[in-house]
């Protein structure tokens, strides 16, 4: 069992690192169709609705509308990542437990016992192992570990078991 309190700077990297990497290729092309749909969507309303007069105002208002949507994403994460960050700091310590069927993570007041099968990934981030669940992160921060304990070998161990259980 390992007992540990998560310092916050590593909290945060931990709830705001992506879940799913980047694909370069698929997400640049989706960004490259998006930016072009948006262009010709623009051009094409400009021409049905109003004969081609008024791309300059309608250009800066769907910009306008783009900023807006920005903001309000922008703070909704904002305040997800502070829920987030007051919940760590109320939380007191946290322990975690690790067999070949689950995971029992636990605080004061919740106890959680997870499966393996539930369980998205196994991975290493700067300073811990994070487990990825549906709709949660587990943390256990590389110096919960004892000093005979190497991060990386109990990372193999990990990600052997949820590949066994795995769906």
């Amino acid at each position: 069992m390992f007992r540990f309190e998560i310092e916050p700077a590593l909290y945060r990297r931990a709830i705001t690192t992506p879940i799913d990497p980047p694909r370069k290729n698929e997400d640049g092309f989706r960004a490259l169709a998006a930016t072009v749909g948006a262009v010709l969507a623009i051009v094409c309303t400009d021409l049905a609705l109003f004969g081609g007069g008024s791309l300059v105002p309608l250009s800066a208002g769907a910009c306008l509308g783009a900023i807006l949507v920005l903001l309000v994403w922008w703070r909704q994460h904002r305040h997800q990542v502070s829920m987030h960050a007051a919940y760590n700091q109320t939380g007191g310590e946290m322990a975690l437990r690790f067999d070949p069927k689950r995971i029992v993570a636990s605080r004061p007041g919740i106890e959680s016992h997870v499966e393996w099968r539930f369980v998205r990934a196994v991975r290493h981030i700067d300073g811990a192992i994070l487990i990825e669940l549906p709709t949660a992160r587990l943390i256990l921060p590389e110096t919960a570990l004892p000093t005979e304990m190497n991060a990386s070998d109990l990372l193999r161990t990990l990600s052997e078991w949820h590949r066994k259980e795995a769906p």
